[in-house]
């Protein structure tokens, strides 16, 4: 799945893409993201779904491009639907100690 997206975020214009796919030899989804608030590529998050397969959740470790400092996000995806689904990033500067920083509400494109 690709995503692209442009919002205000605190008051500066910001837009980015991600690519969502899973892999078949790990058998985790793996998302790849690129914004305008950084000048590279996060690392590659990975995870899986719930038993259900509406929520998928997916863990990275990077350095936060702001901060400059090591950080941990969980991304959580939410599928309401064949074209719509919700997008939260929880980030934190260790792993369980996440706040949410971002949620994105998703409608495909027609």
């Amino acid at each position: 799945m690709k995503q692209q997206f442009e919002s205000d975020f605190t008051g500066m214009p910001f837009q980015g893409l991600s690519d969502l796919g899973y892999d078949n030899l790990s058998q985790t989804c793996q998302n790849l993201w690129i914004d305008s608030m950084a000048t590279g590529m996060m690392p590659i998050s990975s995870g899986t779904s719930d038993a259900t397969r509406i929520v998928l959740t997916l863990r990275r470790a990077f350095v936060d491009p702001m901060m400059r400092q090591p950080a941990f996000s969980r991304e959580v995806i939410t599928i309401h639907g064949p074209d719509h689904h919700t997008f939260e990033w929880h980030q934190g500067p260790k792993a369980g100690a996440e706040g949410l920083m971002m949620r994105l509400d998703d409608t495909r494109a027609k």
